[in-house]
């Protein structure tokens, strides 16, 4: 079985197989599920702590690790259009395994916070690779098959990742109970290893230029189509429509922020209903399996709500969610998180569809790398105010207000003239 699924992998590269597209979206799922396969991360901070880093320190290393996401996640995707996206991936794995490899090895070195300081760069790094390459291969792949449409195809890998990630968890949490931290930092190195080995069989996909950024200049009713335009209408007329896309985008990447923020937040709301630690891994265990249901849904959304009112229904979701989180009643603390999770799930894969119907195959990635730099240094403003609000006002004044930002996401998508539906072609 193992040599004849090697051999449908490599008839699939070499463009063989009918069924060449269906292998390599498999292999794009397996690698996204290894990616966030690793049974350390339930534990890492108390792994970090049981090296010799302090509490401090760990804050210092979120930071270190979120200025390297920000400052290197354009380049990135500027490496994945001009290099290629198999070699893009297979350099991400490689700095992911290293990194694992590093963490697990300081509890063995004689200066632990150099290695651990090292792997806090490489991760990522890795993973800022990783961002927005996988994505424009499944846009790539299914851009042109009949058996497979892009935001169908996102929803379902999503729903697989996430689904996969709550599992992991559980392994994770499970190995630690057993046999200590130490066996789920050795076994984390597998992953990224066997991922690094199936990036080779990825297949470059020709890159088409439709609807790119030159064209849509040629087409602009402001720029002249002559051969003998100046440079200055050229870059005007890519500006313009890169302030286009952000438009369309601008309300799901708020809505992405504000669904992030919750990975600080929830904990401190569950501590503060009286939510036993031991049980915070289940909780983020449900809201995961939640965002997978909604991703698995996001296309039926899609279909059925009007184009105008994906963002202000999300935006609208997140508010109730908070809402609930905001009273810090161990029921309603639970219920928010769910439906949390929901509204990220269905609002991924329709964010995602809506950049890569917008830009070109050669600038794909770099456009994908844009929103989640946008999004991550969204975070990195609203962290320290969040921080803020919880120390001086309490966990539920920080909840309230990201109830307050989640109904002017909603207020800001209605005022958007910018129609994504027009657009993009997502059905």
């Amino acid at each position: 079985d193992l040599l004849q699924f090697l051999y449908f992998i490599v008839m699939s590269v070499e463009g063989q197989n009918p069924a060449s597209v269906t292998w390599q979206l498999r292999i794009v799922l397996a690698l996204r599920c290894l990616k966030l396969a690793i049974p350390l991360t339930p534990v890492l901070i108390p792994w970090y702590q049981s090296v010799g880093i302090s509490v401090e320190e760990v804050f210092w290393l979120a930071s270190i690790s979120s200025l390297v996401t920000v400052t290197c996640e354009l380049p990135s995707g500027l490496v994945a259009d001009t290099l290629g996206r198999s070699t893009t991936l297979s350099a991400a794995f490689v700095l992911l395994a290293l990194s694992q490899v590093l963490l697990f090895g300081a509890s063995y070195f004689s200066n632990p916070k150099m290695l651990v300081l090292i792997a806090a760069i490489l991760r990522p790094l890795g993973s800022v690779l990783f961002s927005g390459t996988d994505t424009a291969i499944v846009h790539e792949l299914t851009a042109n098959s009949e058996a497979h449409h892009s935001h169908t195809t996102e929803s379902t890998h999503i729903f697989t990742v996430l689904a996969t990630e709550s599992v992991v968890h559980v392994i994770g949490s499970a190995l630690t109970s057993s046999h200590g931290m130490e066996l789920a930092a050795m076994v984390s190195i597998v992953p990224p290893v066997v991922a690094a080995v199936l990036t080779f069989f990825i297949r470059e996909v020709p890159k088409v230029q439709t609807n790119s950024w030159s064209e849509s200049t040629r087409r602009s009713p402001s720029v002249e189509t002559s051969d003998s335009k100046s440079s200055n209408d050229s870059d005007n007329g890519r500006l313009q429509f890169c302030v286009e896309i952000v438009m369309s985008v601008a309300p799901l990447a708020l809505l992405n922020t504000l669904s992030f923020m919750s990975t600080s937040l929830c904990p401190l709301v569950w501590k503060s209903a009286g939510v036993d630690v031991a049980h915070f891994g289940l909780l983020t265990c449900s809201s995961l399996l939640s965002a997978s249901i909604g991703s698995l849904y996001s296309p039926w959304f899609v279909a059925k709500v009007p184009s105008k009112y994906y963002c202000p229904v999300l935006a609208v979701g997140a508010s109730v969610a908070y809402s609930l989180l905001s009273t810090c009643n161990i029921y309603l603390s639970v219920l928010g998180n769910l439906v949390l999770g929901l509204t990220r799930g269905v609002m991924w894969p329709l964010a995602t569809s809506s950049i890569n119907a917008l830009v070109s195959d050669a600038h794909r990635v770099t456009a994908l790398s844009m929103f989640c730099a946008v999004s991550k240094v969204s975070c990195m403003v609203l962290s320290p105010v969040v921080g803020y609000l919880v120390t001086h006002s309490g966990v539920e004044t920080a909840a309230a207000v990201h109830a307050l930002v989640g109904l002017a996401i909603c207020a800001f998508s209605l005022i958007n003239t910018t129609d994504i539906k027009r657009k993009v072609k997502l059905l």
